[in-house]
Formats: C-alpha cells, structure tokens, sequence
C-alpha cells in the first residue's frame, strides 16, 4: 500500500481538481493480505462494490465459461468461491468460519436487551483493545458494536474511552493487572477482573467459534475486523496447522471474551423439535 500511495501522490500533485482512485481485483485468497486488509478501512467518500459473474447476462459469459465454473463449483467449492465469487476464502486455517462483515444500522442493536464491553490492556507496543458486543442467546449471534484499540493510551484517556464505549455498564477487564483495574475504578470506570483459570482461552474460543455469527461492520469497528478476518492458525510445515490458538494479533478478541464471559459460562437452554426425535 506504501507503493500505491506514493503513485497517487506523484498524480495527484498539482490538481485543483477533484480526483478519484479505481482499484479492480479479484480479492487474494488470504484474508490478511493487505489489498483486503485496505478495502476494509473505512474512509469518507470510498465505495466498495463487489460483484460476481452470477449477476452477469449469461450470452455475455458463453456455455464454456459457464460450464466451467460449475464444475469447479461441484468439485472444489473453496477454489470456485475464491476465483469466481471473489471471497477470500484463504488457505484454510482460519479460525472464525462464522464472520460476516457487512454495515449494521443502528435499527439492527435496539431491542438486542444487555450490551456487554470487555478490555484487554495493553504493554510496550501491544495496544489497549476494548470492545463493545450486544448478543442474542436465541440465535447464538454477536453484533461488534464499537471498539477502541491504540498503542500507548494514557490512564486518564484510557478511562474516558471506556466510559464513553460502556456508559455504566461493566468492563471486564484483563485480571493479570488488578492495579490498572483498581487505576479506572478510580476514574469511575465500573471495571472488575475477568475470571480465568486453566482452560479458559480455550473454552472461551470454542465458544465463539461456534456461535452461528459474529457480525462486525467495518465502519464501526474497523480494527476488529481486519484482526478477526486475518486472525488464523499457524501453518505446522506438513501441509496442516497447529491445533493452539496463536497468541499474537488477537487484542479485541480477547477484549471480546473478557466482555462474554458471564454468557460464556452460563448454560444455555436450546429449543428442539420433537417430531424430528420422533417423540
């Protein structure tokens, strides 16, 4: 992206007139790439359209071009969502299946009842990551609903993003630095400790991975997007991946699991159909 910026600003030097970018792609398979990782920035006055050949006139496209994406559609689903819908589908070591990013309106949180904010704290060149999610247990969703994520944030500022994302709800917060707990309680941040134990990422993981959505918008929350989207297993040099959850690149997450913990160990009551037991 260093290379594209500085073409534009060799092109553009010297225009009083209103000037325009236009980037076509096909999206790179992997997620973190940094085409995709740009296209989920927001900035004033950018579109992003995608389009695929399903919405194209079939004359324009001729049988043999048609025939050949439905027999790769049948016999290698991944390859056909990346090279004719454009997804990028990466290599198969992501670890959240269940994203969808797309805008949410204001009209899609209301009525979701209880939001939930969590905080992982930040050191040296690590940021400090809160986030704010709204859930609904019926549908097992989670809508991302703001975020906070910078390098080096001081405690007073910190404090005012908090309250600003939580208002008076709590934040859970990272427990291994009950100082800096006790620091925004101070400040009248309503933070408590999130409760860990043995097994705890790993459950708390699971539980995400699982859910049937997590919804982000890019504009809302555009750091949570590209790091839940990039976010993937490391490769085991056999053509596999590592079964552990890379502990890298992962602040909002974990700020995420914090925020869910209460519902992360709560058991949830699941609807069943009886006909389809028979009963």
């Amino acid at each position: 992206m260093e290379d594209v910026r500085t073409i534009r600003a060799s092109v553009f030097r010297g225009t009083a007139a209103r000037c325009a970018t236009l980037f076509s792609y096909n999206p790179p398979r992997a997620p973190d790439n940094w085409v995709n990782q740009e296209a989920l920035a927001p900035r004033e006055g950018r579109i992003v359209h995608h389009s695929d050949y399903t919405r194209m006139p079939a004359e324009w496209l001729g049988a043999s071009f048609l025939e050949e994406a439905e027999r790769l559609r049948q016999t290698n689903d991944r390859a056909w969502r990346h090279m004719y819908m454009g997804e990028a589908v990466g290599s198969g070591g992501q670890v959240f299946d269940n994203l969808e990013l797309r805008r949410i309106d204001d009209g899609e949180l209301d009525g979701l009842g209880a939001f939930y904010v969590g905080l992982d704290f930040g050191f040296a060149a690590d940021p400090d990551a809160i986030v704010r999610a709204a859930y609904d247990p019926r549908k097992r969703r989670l809508w991302l609903a703001g975020e906070y994520c910078r390098v080096r944030t001081p405690l007073d500022a910190l404090a005012e993003r908090a309250k600003a994302l939580a208002g008076d709800e709590t934040v859970r917060c990272d427990s291994a630095d009950p100082r800096m707990i006790q620091e925004l309680r101070q400040r009248g941040v309503r933070a408590v400790g999130a409760k860990k134990g043995p097994g705890s990422v790993a459950h708390g993981m699971r539980w995400l991975q699982e859910l049937s959505g997590i919804i982000i918008d890019p504009a809302r929350c555009p750091d949570a997007a590209r790091e839940f989207s990039a976010y993937s297993y490391r490769p085991d040099g056999r053509g596999g991946f590592c079964a552990e959850y890379p502990d890298r690149d992962n602040h909002l997450i974990d700020a995420l699991r914090y925020a869910m913990e209460p519902v992360i160990g709560r058991r949830e009551a699941r609807s069943v159909d009886r006909r389809a037991l028979g009963l």
